[in-house]
């Protein structure tokens, strides 16, 4: 079983996200509205997967994914994102 933390500054979003996951039976075990809040929390719980937004305030999911990521390489991030983001995920190549 997977523990999974969600990040993103929509809490409808962050539910929408627990429930489906929740249904296939992993483990939500932590939320954050921000990248600075996943950063923190990451390297506390250490989920096995992160759902990432990439707009967010404070600081960005796309920064805050290349932090993870330079400190965890072996972390695994899922971009959560709206078709109107797609350029912002261009900056990642």
């Amino acid at each position: 079983m997977y523990n999974i933390l969600i990040v993103d500054d929509s809490r409808f979003d962050r539910i929408i996200i627990r429930d489906m996951i929740e249904e296939i039976g992993y483990n939500v075990i932590g939320e954050a509205e921000n990248g600075k809040e996943a950063i923190n929390m990451y390297f506390k719980i250490y989920p096995d997967i992160v759902f990432m937004n990439l707009i967010m305030p404070v600081m960005d999911g796309l920064e805050a994914m290349k932090f993870i990521l330079e400190n965890d390489p072996e972390a695994k991030i899922i971009v959560t994102s709206s078709y109107s983001e797609k350029n912002t995920l261009k900056k990642l190549y």
